[in-house]
Protein backbone atom coordinates (compact mmCIF):
# COMPACT_ATOMS: atom_id res chain seq x y z
CA UNK A 1 0.00 0.00 0.00
CA UNK A 2 2.93 2.33 0.66
CA UNK A 3 4.25 1.93 -2.88
CA UNK A 4 1.07 3.32 -4.49
CA UNK A 5 1.70 6.96 -3.36
CA UNK A 6 5.33 6.72 -4.48
CA UNK A 7 4.29 5.44 -7.91
CA UNK A 8 1.72 8.23 -8.25
CA UNK A 9 4.25 10.91 -7.33
CA UNK A 10 6.77 9.54 -9.84
CA UNK A 11 4.10 9.43 -12.57
CA UNK A 12 3.17 13.07 -11.93
CA UNK A 13 6.82 14.16 -11.99
CA UNK A 14 7.40 12.38 -15.29
CA UNK A 15 4.33 13.94 -16.90
CA UNK A 16 5.07 17.45 -15.62
CA UNK A 17 8.70 17.48 -16.75
CA UNK A 18 8.22 16.35 -20.36
CA UNK A 19 7.55 19.59 -22.24
CA UNK A 20 8.97 23.10 -22.37
CA UNK A 21 6.15 25.64 -22.76
CA UNK A 22 6.74 28.70 -24.92
CA UNK A 23 4.15 31.50 -24.89
CA UNK A 24 4.06 32.96 -28.41
CA UNK A 25 2.27 36.28 -28.95
CA UNK A 26 1.63 37.80 -32.38
CA UNK A 27 0.61 41.47 -32.44
CA UNK A 28 -0.79 42.58 -35.79
CA UNK A 29 -0.57 46.37 -36.22
CA UNK A 30 -1.59 46.25 -39.90
CA UNK A 31 -4.97 46.96 -41.46
CA UNK A 32 -5.27 43.36 -42.73
CA UNK A 33 -5.88 40.01 -41.07
CA UNK A 34 -2.88 37.65 -41.20
CA UNK A 35 -2.76 33.84 -41.14
CA UNK A 36 -0.23 32.38 -38.70
CA UNK A 37 1.59 29.05 -38.98
CA UNK A 38 4.39 27.59 -36.85
CA UNK A 39 6.69 24.56 -37.13
CA UNK A 40 9.19 23.32 -34.54
CA UNK A 41 12.22 21.19 -35.36
CA UNK A 42 11.39 18.77 -38.16
CA UNK A 43 7.62 19.22 -37.83
CA UNK A 44 5.54 20.47 -40.71
CA UNK A 45 4.27 24.00 -40.02
CA UNK A 46 0.82 23.97 -38.45
CA UNK A 47 -1.73 26.71 -39.02
CA UNK A 48 -2.57 28.34 -35.68
CA UNK A 49 -5.29 30.63 -36.95
CA UNK A 50 -5.81 34.18 -38.14
CA UNK A 51 -4.95 37.31 -36.21
CA UNK A 52 -7.31 40.14 -37.10
CA UNK A 53 -6.22 43.62 -38.17
CA UNK A 54 -5.05 45.55 -35.12
CA UNK A 55 -5.41 42.45 -32.94
CA UNK A 56 -3.20 39.94 -31.20
CA UNK A 57 -3.10 36.18 -30.68
CA UNK A 58 -1.44 34.13 -27.95
CA UNK A 59 -0.57 30.48 -28.32
CA UNK A 60 1.33 28.08 -26.06
CA UNK A 61 3.76 25.86 -27.94
CA UNK A 62 4.95 22.67 -26.24
CA UNK A 63 8.46 21.52 -27.13
CA UNK A 64 9.94 18.30 -25.70
CA UNK A 65 12.71 19.34 -23.30
CA UNK A 66 15.14 16.84 -24.80
CA UNK A 67 14.80 18.63 -28.19
CA UNK A 68 16.00 22.01 -26.85
CA UNK A 69 17.47 24.15 -28.22
CA UNK A 70 14.93 23.90 -31.04
CA UNK A 71 14.39 25.78 -34.28
CA UNK A 72 10.96 27.41 -34.54
CA UNK A 73 9.84 28.52 -38.00
CA UNK A 74 6.95 30.97 -38.21
CA UNK A 75 4.96 32.58 -40.98
CA UNK A 76 2.53 35.47 -40.62
CA UNK A 77 1.00 36.58 -43.89
CA UNK A 78 3.94 37.27 -46.23
CA UNK A 79 6.48 37.54 -43.41
CA UNK A 80 8.43 34.58 -42.14
CA UNK A 81 11.32 33.89 -39.81
CA UNK A 82 13.22 31.31 -37.83
CA UNK A 83 14.10 31.54 -34.14
CA UNK A 84 16.21 29.32 -31.89
CA UNK A 85 14.30 28.51 -28.70
CA UNK A 86 16.53 27.83 -25.69
CA UNK A 87 15.74 26.07 -22.40
CA UNK A 88 15.33 29.33 -20.48
CA UNK A 89 13.14 31.11 -23.01
CA UNK A 90 9.49 31.36 -21.95
CA UNK A 91 8.16 33.95 -24.42
CA UNK A 92 8.38 34.87 -28.08
CA UNK A 93 6.70 38.08 -29.27
CA UNK A 94 6.26 38.90 -32.96
CA UNK A 95 5.09 42.46 -33.67
CA UNK A 96 3.86 42.56 -37.27
CA UNK A 97 4.02 45.89 -39.05
CA UNK A 98 3.11 46.64 -42.68
CA UNK A 99 6.19 45.10 -44.26
CA UNK A 100 8.37 44.06 -41.32
CA UNK A 101 8.12 42.11 -38.08
CA UNK A 102 10.01 42.90 -34.89
CA UNK A 103 10.79 39.73 -32.93
CA UNK A 104 11.59 39.77 -29.19
CA UNK A 105 11.74 37.23 -26.38
CA UNK A 106 9.34 39.31 -24.29
CA UNK A 107 12.25 40.90 -22.41
CA UNK A 108 13.67 42.79 -25.40
CA UNK A 109 16.83 40.66 -25.31
CA UNK A 110 16.29 39.74 -28.93
CA UNK A 111 15.30 42.64 -31.15
CA UNK A 112 15.46 41.74 -34.79
CA UNK A 113 13.56 43.01 -37.79
CA UNK A 114 12.38 40.57 -40.41
CA UNK A 115 11.95 42.20 -43.81
CA UNK A 116 8.99 41.21 -45.93
CA UNK A 117 9.03 39.42 -49.19
CA UNK A 118 6.62 39.99 -52.04
CA UNK A 119 3.16 39.05 -50.85
CA UNK A 120 1.02 37.29 -53.42
CA UNK A 121 -2.65 36.57 -52.88
CA UNK A 122 -2.84 32.93 -53.94
CA UNK A 123 -6.56 33.07 -54.64
CA UNK A 124 -6.32 35.86 -57.20
CA UNK A 125 -2.61 35.70 -58.12
CA UNK A 126 -2.18 39.44 -57.49
CA UNK A 127 0.62 41.14 -55.59
CA UNK A 128 -0.76 42.58 -52.36
CA UNK A 129 2.19 44.72 -51.12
Amino acid sequence: MKTLPIVLVLAVLILVGCDHKLQMTVNNTTQESRDISVGVGGQRPQRLGTVRAGGSMKHTIKIPKDELPAELRWRCGGLQGQETISKGQKKLVINVERDTAVVTDGNAEIDRRVESQTIIDVRSGTVVE
